[in-house]
């Protein structure tokens, strides 16, 4: 989502590119900071567990705790962009299986034709 954000180049101005944890007990606010640092064009959001089953219940975002070997614990998670109008309305969403170029052209052709509804 990153290279796709740079693709756009002015038009990503009007994005805000939003990285929402599933695991709000091991993700401090310090940590996705610190994990966010090399993704300049995210803002990392935390919050309590309720709050995070709230947005994974909206958005339809699987993810489950499950122990592991060691004593600690993974979160295998859905992988899914979002891409949402200023309205709150759902524009157009990303599995993380395609390119930069393919995001990149989706999220255009959506600021376009937003753009052209906003003429008329």
């Amino acid at each position: 989502m990153g290279d796709a954000i740079i693709l756009l180049n002015g038009s990503a101005e009007r994005l805000r590119a939003l990285y929402v944890t599933v695991d709000p007990d091991r993700d401090t606010p310090d940590r996705m900071r610190s994990f966010l640092a090399t993704y300049p064009h995210f803002l990392g959001l935390t919050g309590s567990a309720d709050a995070i089953e709230q947005i994974k219940i909206a958005y339809r975002v699987f993810a489950q705790r499950q122990a592991t070997d060691d004593g600690g614990y993974d979160v295998p998670h859905s992988a899914i962009a979002y891409l949402v109008a200023p309205d709150g309305t759902l524009a157009a969403h990303f599995v993380d299986a395609l390119d930069a170029p393919t995001i990149a052209a989706r999220i255009q052709a959506v600021f376009d034709t937003a753009r052209t509804n906003d003429v008329r």
